[in-house]
């Protein structure tokens, strides 16, 4: 449902915030420019299912962009600006 109170940044965030594993997956890009899911699931401690599921979640959301889409395996994501700008939103809400 769409919230006529809030911009579509703030709808993106709560989106993010909603499901932790989508939180998790972008906090990462803090520390990294380019990740796959093995990395963000070594480094959070979840599944690679999980991670890769919330990398999907993000990508369709334009939050995330995947570089190397043909390859079947070790696929790579970097931020999009959209991405950028939520996750500097979130730093600011303290939220990260």
């Amino acid at each position: 449902m769409h919230n006529q109170n809030i911009g579509p940044e703030q709808e993106l965030v709560n989106f993010i915030l909603s499901v932790d594993r989508r939180l998790l997956t972008l906090k990462e890009f803090q520390y990294e420019p380019l990740l796959m899911a093995t990395d963000i699931s070594e480094k959070v401690g979840r599944s690679l299912q999980n991670i890769s599921r919330g990398l999907k979640e993000l990508e369709k959301k334009n939050v995330v962009a995947c570089v190397n889409p043909e390859s079947q395996t070790w696929k790579r994501y970097i931020l999009t600006e959209t991405g950028k700008q939520i996750l500097k939103i979130l730093k600011d809400q303290s939220l990260l």
